[in-house]
């Protein structure tokens, strides 16, 4: 049997409670052979949310810095 992993880019959900926004799950977007190119795409869509969203605080109230992520999954071939 033959494995490939792929990583996945995906976007954090954060739902807003009054007080603060919680993580809500992620969502998958795009997937990547590579985890370099992955976390290359990642870091450079949560430097753009960062400027934007430098207002949001999360379940800790703590400003939130992370809206996409990278996780690999392993798949048979």
């Amino acid at each position: 049997m033959a494995y490939k992993t792929v990583y996945l880019l995906n976007e954090i959900g954060w739902e807003y409670n009054d007080n603060y926004h919680d993580r809500h799950g992620e969502q998958p977007l795009e997937a990547y052979a590579s985890r370099e190119k992955a976390q290359a795409e990642c870091d450079k869509r949560n430097t753009k949310a960062r400027l934007n969203n430098d207002y949001i605080l999360d379940d800790e109230l703590r400003p939130v810095t992370e809206f996409f992520t990278v996780t690999s999954v392993t798949l048979e071939e």
